[in-house]
């Protein structure tokens, strides 16, 4: 493994960890009583992010803010669906995939630039 792939890999792995940690805490923070979906969203949260990751790093620059939100708005509706297969309630399907999103996005810029 050269000293690129190996670069990428550990951003992928710092950028999946926050996420999993600000989602962890907002279903918390929400009062998610279903242990089942806290299991979910680590489950879910392996497959969306890392390929939005991959993905990021071929965004041109000047169209960069438009399509990364795009994409964070795909990955919304892409987990909507999965919490909804898993839980049969639309209601909380959109909750948990939008404020978990939402919130992982938001923070993820703020602590991105401490550790990068």
């Amino acid at each position: 493994m050269d000293i690129c792939s190996l670069s990428l890999l550990v951003n992928m792995s710092k950028a999946l960890l926050l996420t999993i940690v600000i989602e962890i805490t907002v279903l918390f923070l929400m009062k998610e009583k279903n242990k089942k979906i806290y299991l979910a969203s680590i489950i879910i949260n392996i497959f969306t992010n890392i390929s939005l990751n991959l993905i990021i790093p071929i965004i041109p620059a000047n169209y960069y803010d438009i399509i990364v939100l795009g994409l964070e708005i795909v990955v919304v509706i892409i987990e909507f669906f999965l919490y909804l297969l898993l839980f049969k309630n639309p209601k909380q399907a959109i909750k948990i995939s939008f404020f978990c999103n939402f919130f992982s996005y938001v923070l993820g810029l703020i602590f991105m630039s401490f550790i990068y």
